[in-house]
């Protein structure tokens, strides 16, 4: 894995899983965390991940407050990731200051 803006899918409790996008960066070892992570919700749509990161948020997606405080995610709890677009998501994810250099 490698940080950067990204789609990070974890399990959610339940029977579903539990999509956030937030900009993900390696703290130690295997954990991370997601900075201003928003759950993405997508109920009642088929819209790909991949689409999403690639193209943002589009009108058949609604997305959740950013966390006040990093998420702690694990590497082996993590289901999925898909980078993202940070063009595409600036209005809903703005770059943290201390990562101008990330994609």
């Amino acid at each position: 894995m490698r940080e950067g803006l990204a789609i990070v899918v974890t399990p959610g409790g339940g029977y579903w899983p539990l999509p956030q996008i937030g900009w993900l960066r390696r703290v130690a070892g295997d954990e991370w965390e997601i900075v201003n992570a928003r759950v993405l919700k997508r109920a009642g749509t088929a819209v790909p991940l991949a689409d999403l990161a690639a193209d943002g948020l589009g009108d058949r997606t609604s997305i959740g407050r950013p966390s006040k405080y990093p998420v702690p995610v694990h590497r082996l709890t993590i289901r999925r990731v898909e980078f993202a677009d940070p063009e595409k998501w600036a209005k809903e994810c703005p770059r943290p200051s201390g990562w101008e250099n990330a994609r």
